[in-house]
């Protein structure tokens, strides 16, 4: 699995959502990535996932972690100042959009 392939977890969540794989007979021909389930989420669901760095809890060490803005299928939700979600800081920005995509699906 490449670092910007999404996780089984979250593949299985984003399938029950209505994303599209792509299979030849009952095989998936490929593993969808980050950026193409990020894109469907924006585009289709008006929900928007960000990752962000964060110095100042730690210093001289660079983390990441993740935002979720859903707004709703038809933009019904108001808009407000606060996140539906913020996680946890990460290492790897990979991982904190993988948390945030996920989280993402929970909210649609």
């Amino acid at each position: 699995m490449n670092d910007d392939q999404i996780k089984f977890e979250t593949a299985k969540l984003a399938e029950e959502k209505g994303f599209l794989f792509e299979y030849i007979g009952t095989v998936l021909v490929n593993i969808p990535t980050q950026y193409e389930l990020q894109t469907w989420l924006r585009k289709n669901h008006n929900c928007i996932v960000e990752v962000l760095y964060n110095t100042s809890e730690y210093p001289n060490q660079l983390k990441f972690f993740s935002t979720v803005n859903y707004f709703g299928k038809e933009l019904q939700i108001i808009l407000t100042n606060y996140d539906d979600f913020n996680s946890d800081s990460y290492v790897k920005y990979e991982d904190a959009l993988e948390i945030g995509l996920l989280e993402a699906l929970k909210l649609i």
